[in-house]
């Protein structure tokens, strides 16, 4: 496909060229006939635009989580439908790049993959802070503002789980009883969470990274290796297991990572519920915020702009199309999208958090940080 576009682009340059050469051969020094040339030679660029590009090409997704992972069924169902409102119904290939809790495809995607249009991942919403909250101790090699957003499917809410076999399962009685809560890495949102509670609350919580998927953690506390975990995002299939763990009198819910609370669990408080001090909720309030950019969706930096421009425009219309939305639902995802500009408008407010806040919650992440 490369090979005949290649040679189309060179029979349609010949072509005017040759006939911008008779012309002018004809009427040397006619000003039109000049102007007439040079629209012809410049046709061919102006019609290689972003749309000429995609036709049956296979398309990179990349994914952060194992497969069976929430942004795994995004990955596959958001690339399955996008291909269906790009001209040319290019093929969406996942690829799992699990690892670091999602470090690792983001520095991938950023410095590796190709810039042409032809890859775009879903991150884990974590990683695009990670530069911000843990400064040059962090692991990325990334600018997270130069990333080129395609869109964001979802705004998320956290929330703690703990197995009912825990020593300790509230987080006043995690005061004075230490607790194991799995995270995919160490600089990830659910290893955050527990050092936000240790920190500010005096619980202690002890995080064992590494896990690739929270379907790996839930196992290790079905098998008693872990007490619990913090999602980041609650809903999809994880979401599913774990209510039905919690019919059956198996785990429970102990805290809400959210400004309010979600109406299915009135009783299990925030993390503002209990977390009252004025200086330290806006800590918390900071980090809540990246909740909103739940299942974000980029490309690398220097994505030709027209290239950028199908890619957003199909995620739109993905997100408003009916078919998809009753996919999300059947599989227990709500979609509440934000679209390109505006998310990326949400992230830069992040940077830009004020120095005080951004110290304190540097502190609490990374304690030996400056």
């Amino acid at each position: 496909m490369r090979g005949e576009l290649r040679t189309g682009v060179g029979r349609g340059w010949t072509g005017c060229a040759g006939i911008g050469a008779a012309l002018l051969e004809r009427g040397r020094g006619n000003a039109g006939i000049v102007l007439a040339f040079s629209v012809l030679a410049a046709a061919p660029a102006l019609a290689q635009d972003g749309r000429d590009f995609f036709g049956g090409r296979e398309l990179t997704m990349l994914a952060t989580s194992a497969p069976g992972g929430g942004y795994d069924w995004f990955a596959r169902t958001v690339g399955r439908f996008m291909s269906r409102f790009i001209p040319g119904n290019p093929t969406f290939v996942v690829r799992n790049m699990t690892g670091a809790g999602g470090l690792v495809a983001a520095n991938h995607l950023y410095s590796v993959a190709a810039k042409d249009g032809s890859v775009m991942a879903i991150l884990d919403r974590s990683v695009l802070t990670v530069p911000l909250l843990y400064g040059s101790d962090s692991k990325t090699r990334y600018e997270a503002m130069k990333f080129s957003w395609v869109g964001n499917a979802a705004r998320e809410r956290g929330m703690g789980v703990v197995s009912t076999r825990a020593r300790a399962t509230n987080l006043d009685s995690m005061r004075n009883v230490e607790v194991a809560f799995g995270a995919h890495g160490a600089e990830t949102e659910d290893a955050l969470y527990a050092r936000v509670f240790n920190v500010l609350y005096g619980t202690h919580m002890k995080v064992i990274p590494g896990y690739p998927g929270q379907r790996e953690i839930l196992m290790a506390v079905e098998k008693g290796e872990l007490d619990g975990q913090f999602f980041s995002g609650w809903s999809g299939i994880n979401t599913a297991y774990v209510k039905e763990r919690m019919t059956a009198g198996q785990m429970k819910l102990f805290v809400q990572m959210s400004a309010d609370r979600d109406p299915e669990f009135p009783d299990v408080p925030t993390i503002l519920d209990v977390i009252r001090d004025p200086d330290d909720q806006l800590v918390v309030q900071m980090l809540l915020s990246r909740l909103a950019l739940g299942r974000p969706f980029l490309a690398p930096p220097g994505v030709p702009p027209d290239r950028l421009a199908v890619l957003q425009t199909a995620f739109r219309r993905t997100m408003e199309d009916s078919d998809f939305l009753s996919e999300a639902r059947k599989s227990g995802f709500d979609i509440d999208p934000i679209y390109a500009a505006e998310a990326k408008e949400m992230i830069g407010r992040l940077y830009q958090s004020p120095a005080s806040v951004l110290r304190k919650v540097r502190a609490i992440v990374k304690p030996n940080q400056n």
